[in-house]
């Protein structure tokens, strides 16, 4: 991935870290809206599975937030990264569309 070629301010996350931690922070965004319509409850409830993600990720909520207010800035850096996180995600649906397939699929004789 080629962003601007400017090197991103000391403390934000490089574009590729970017693109694989947004994947998995929509992932989460997803996965707590499918299962709490309440958005109190998402709150209170989803922090954790954020904080799990933040930590697979060796950063925290601030660097995302700097990071993200960073690239928010930069449009066409941030157009980059999340055309990235949407092939991603993208993937990720197509993979799990294609096994729930292949689940029901009828045996072949």
């Amino acid at each position: 991935m080629s962003c601007s070629g400017n090197k991103p301010a000391k403390g934000i996350l490089s574009p590729v870290d970017m693109v694989s931690l947004l994947t998995d922070v929509h992932t989460v965004d997803g996965r707590m809206y499918i299962v709490m319509q309440n958005p109190d409850s998402l709150y209170l409830k989803g922090m954790g599975h954020y904080l799990y993600v933040f930590k697979q990720h060796h950063t925290d909520s601030t660097q995302f937030k700097n990071s993200l207010k960073y690239y928010s800035g930069n449009p066409n850096d941030l157009s980059v990264i999340y055309d990235s996180v949407a092939s991603k995600i993208k993937h990720k649906i197509d993979s799990l569309n294609n096994a729930q397939y292949n689940k029901h699929a009828l045996p072949r004789k």
